[in-house]
């Protein structure tokens, strides 16, 4: 998904889950801020994102290298 200002108006929250999942997508794993820049929301919207999708198992975090 190509993000323009018309269409990030109006995300719905599977969207915005798709576009963390795809930011942390990567082969050693993002930082926060990286996932952060990469799916465009804030850090509040971010925090909540990830403990609902470290709750279903879609993500996991590493501690010792602080990525997901």
């Amino acid at each position: 998904m190509v993000l323009t200002e018309k269409n990030m108006k109006y995300r719905c929250k599977t969207d915005i889950m798709g576009l963390i999942l795809n930011a942390a997508n990567a082969i050693d794993g993002e930082s926060r801020s990286h996932i952060m820049y990469k799916s465009l929301v804030n850090y509040n919207q971010l925090k909540d994102y990830l403990i609902f999708l470290q709750q279903q198992e879609l993500i996991e975090y590493d501690k010792s290298a602080r990525t997901y």
